[in-house]
C-alpha cells in the first residue's frame, strides 16, 4: 500500500512540474514555414513581447505583437501578400489579429504611407483623426488630444490643456527661454525657480493627477550647469558639473540626497547599477539605459520604428526632433507642430505653436489623462 500511495505522489508531482514548466513563461525562438513565408518568431520574457521576422524572397518583415504568454507555439496562423510593382504588403494574422507590413521601393515603411494602395487593402485599420483646428488657447490651435494633458513652456510657466480643462500657471516673474531644467517624472512635472541666478534651491512641482503646485526647498544650491540622468522608480537623478555632485531626488516625498562626489564616485543605470566616476559624468553627459519593447530612431530628419534590426519608415514629414516616447507612441516637432505616431494610430497632428519655429526643445511635456 505505501507504494501504490508512494506512486501516486510521484505522479502527482511530476504532473504538477509538468505543468509548470509548460505554463511558465519563458524565452524562446522556433522557425517554420506558412505558404512561401519563412517565420522566425521569438518570445523575450523580460519585455513580455513576441517578435516575428517573416522572409519572403530577399525581403524580411518584422512584426513586434504584445501579447499574453501561451504556452502555444507557431503563432502565425496565416499570410497574405499583395504587390503592386515596386511595393509588397502582407497580412500577418497572430492570435486573431492582423498585423499589416509593407516594402515600397527598397525599404521596410508604415502601412499609412501609401493610402493610394493600402485603404483598398486594410480599410478598417485606417483611423481617422482631425486634420483641422478643433480648439484653441492663447496663442495654440489643438487638432487632437488623444486623451492627453499637455503642458507647454510659455517663459513664466506652463500652458495646460486637455480635452476638458485649459489653464495657465504662472512660476516665475523674469522670462526663462530655455528650461533646460524642466522635467517629468511619473505624474509630476518639476521645474527649477529660475528667477534665482546662477543656482537654484527650488522646484516647482505640478502633480498631474490633482492638477495641484506645490514647492520644494532643497535646501542645497544646484547649478544650472546640470543634466539629468534620468529616472529611476520616484527618483530623478542629476549632475551638477559645477559642483562635481550626483543628487538622488525623490519628488513624492520631497527628499533630496547627495549619492554621488568627486572622491567616491557615482552610480548609473546600464540596464543595473554600475559604479562611475563624477568625472566621467560631467565631462561627457550620460543618460539611464534600460531595455524597452518599443524603439524610435530619428536618421538626419526621418523618423524610424526600429524591431529587432530593421527600421521601418513611419512619417514622410522632416522632423526637427524627438520631444517623447512612451512605451509605443513618440511625440515630434514637425515645423511648428506637435505630431504623434504609434503603430496602432499612425500619424495624427496634435498641437501648433508659431514659437515652435524657433525654439522647441525642452517646452512640452506629456501625461496621460484618461
Amino acid at each position: 500500500m505505501k507504494k501504490i500511495y508512494a506512486l501516486i505522489v510521484l505522479l502527482l508531482l511530476s504532473f504538477a512540474g509538468y505543468l509548470y514548466i509548460t505554463n511558465t513563461p519563458r524565452d524562446y525562438t522556433i522557425e517554420y514555414n506558412i505558404i512561401n513565408f519563412r517565420v522566425r518568431e521569438i518570445y523575450n520574457h523580460s519585455l513580455k513581447n513576441y517578435i516575428f521576422l517573416i522572409e519572403y524572397e530577399d525581403i524580411t518583415f518584422p512584426l513586434i505583437v504584445l501579447d499574453q504568454y501561451s504556452k502555444a507555439r507557431n503563432l502565425v496562423s496565416n499570410i497574405d501578400k499583395y504587390e503592386d510593382e515596386d511595393t509588397i504588403c502582407i497580412g500577418v494574422t497572430v492570435n486573431d489579429n492582423l498585423y499589416p507590413i509593407c516594402h515600397h521601393e527598397d525599404s521596410l515603411i508604415d502601412f499609412r504611407l501609401i493610402p493610394d494602395f493600402t485603404e483598398e487593402i486594410f480599410p478598417t485599420l485606417f483611423i481617422d483623426h482631425s486634420e483641422e483646428v478643433i480648439s484653441t488657447f492663447e496663442s495654440l490651435k489643438i487638432y487632437n488630444y488623444l486623451d492627453n494633458s499637455y503642458y507647454i513652456w510659455n517663459y513664466k510657466g506652463y500652458y495646460y490643456i486637455n480635452s476638458e480643462f485649459k489653464r495657465t500657471y504662472n512660476l516665475i516673474d523674469t522670462d526663462n527661454y530655455n528650461n533646460a531644467l524642466g522635467h517629468k517624472i511619473n505624474n509630476f512635472l518639476i521645474t527649477p525657480n529660475y528667477d534665482k541666478k546662477f543656482y537654484f534651491n527650488e522646484y516647482f512641482i505640478l502633480n498631474n493627477k490633482n492638477s495641484e503646485l506645490s514647492s520644494f526647498k532643497l535646501g542645497e544650491e544646484i547649478s544650472y550647469n546640470s543634466y539629468y540622468l534620468g529616472n529611476y522608480n520616484d527618483d530623478v537623478h542629476l549632475v551638477d558639473k559645477k559642483s562635481k555632485k550626483q543628487y538622488k531626488i525623490n519628488i513624492r516625498r520631497k527628499r533630496l540626497q547627495v549619492i554621488g562626489t568627486e572622491s567616491r564616485g557615482g552610480t548609473w543605470y546600464n540596464n543595473g547599477w554600475e559604479s562611475i566616476s563624477l568625472n566621467r559624468l560631467v565631462n561627457r553627459e550620460h543618460s539611464f539605459i534600460k531595455d524597452q519593447i518599443f524603439n524610435y530612431e530619428l536618421v538626419d530628419g526621418t523618423l524610424y520604428y526600429l524591431v529587432d534590426d530593421f527600421r521601418i519608415k513611419v512619417s514622410s514629414n522632416e522632423i526637427k526632433h524627438i520631444v517623447y516616447i512612451n512605451h509605443d507612441e513618440v511625440y515630434y516637432i514637425v515645423n511648428n507642430i506637435l505630431y504623434m505616431y504609434s503603430p496602432y494610430n499612425g500619424e495624427v497632428k496634435l498641437i501648433e505653436s508659431h514659437e515652435w519655429n524657433f525654439n522647441y526643445q525642452n517646452k512640452i511635456f506629456i501625461f496621460k489623462w484618461k
